[in-house]
């Protein structure tokens, strides 16, 4: 699965981890199982907790840290997402907020089309000592997560090795690193649902499970209406969507679109036919997008650069230059 597994056997426990029930959370969409091919699958970190955020003279960064695997269109293997997330604002706090619950509300997936079978996930919330080079280094490391991104699978695959060799080093187990609270899950498709989850470095008969809730203006994890000061935690949330925003900027799918402009722009017909087979050939393939999205996307595209080029209409492709949207402008979703 992961690659910190051993992080998590040498220093979790039976800890509290559970999903929240709908009356527990914000106002939402209740909570359902999550159908293959039919909607597209985000994860928040929605807020965490660290207790301790000094230690004697030494003070110390949070650092999520997650993993995502799961099957993808064209892929034998699952596709792996990964993020570090350790955003400025968390960086070296003073111990007199020890009482701050910081609320991050970063994506950890998505959004990503949901084809069934398992989906595997590793959170863990780490406090790492801020020692001269770590504010850097994490850094460094949050860019490249970033440039990774959890949307897209090219960019993810590029920079998976990159990212492991560096989160290994940074949470591989040293006395300036503690795992505060992990989980470690497999979800099948039998029993993936949206809704809110919480890990809590509580043990289990510590805390009565309905009596947690979610703070519905930040995410607090509350506990009798309180919010709990004395252990760490990280609470996510699964979502779906029918619809992927950020479709236009699917790497292979833009680069094809402004080749098939280039060749309107240059006024070669014979090129924009050419050119619009390769961009159907490429949407059809692109793994990021459900099926029903890449029928929307080539209609577009051709009833705007292909069908007004057609005989009957009269159109010439001097009529066209400069007129055409960009892959961001065209609508597909009606």
């Amino acid at each position: 699965m992961g690659f910190f597994r051993d992080v998590f056997k040498t220093r979790s426990k039976d800890w509290y981890y559970g999903k929240l029930e709908d009356s527990q959370v914000p106002n939402q969409e209740p909570s359902k199982a999550i159908q293959p091919n039919k909607f597209y699958i985000n994860i928040w970190l929605r807020s965490l907790r660290i207790v301790d955020v000094r230690r004697g003279l030494n003070s110390f960064y949070p650092v999520v840290h997650s993993f995502v695997s799961l099957p993808y269109l064209g892929k034998t293997k699952p596709v792996e997402f990964n993020m570090l997330t350790t955003p400025t604002k968390l960086q070296s706090l003073d111990a007199k907020r020890i009482d701050r619950v910081i609320t991050l509300n970063k994506r950890m997936l998505g959004p990503i089309p949901y084809r069934g079978g398992d989906l595997e996930l590793e959170v863990g919330l780490f406090s790492i000592k801020a020692a001269d080079l770590a504010g850097p280094y994490l850094n460094l490391m949050e860019d490249i997560s970033k440039k990774a991104g959890v949307s897209f699978i090219n960019q993810a695959l590029q920079f998976a090795e990159p990212l492991k060799t560096g989160i290994n080093l940074l949470t591989g187990g040293s006395d300036d690193t503690i795992l505060e609270v992990g989980l470690s899950s497999t979800y099948s498709s039998n029993i993936l649902k949206t809704g809110y989850y919480a890990v809590v470095r509580a043990e289990k008969n510590k805390l009565n499970p309905e009596n947690l809730r979610i703070d519905p203006n930040d995410y607090k994890l509350l506990y009798n209406e309180n919010k709990i000061e004395d252990y760490p935690y990280i609470v996510f949330e699964i979502t779906t969507t029918e619809k992927k925003d950020d479709w236009w900027a699917v790497p292979r799918i833009s680069e094809s679109y402004n080749d098939l402009v280039k060749s309107l722009e240059d006024g070669k017909l014979n090129e924009i036919e050419d050119n619009f087979k390769v961009f159907k050939r490429v949407v059809q393939t692109a793994s990021e997008l459900l099926p029903k999205d890449r029928a929307s996307i080539i209609a577009n595209v051709k009833k705007e650069i292909v069908d007004p080029l057609s005989e009957s209409t009269g159109v010439s492709i001097n009529n066209l230059k400069g007129k055409i949207k960009s892959l961001r402008e065209i609508e597909i979703y009606n």
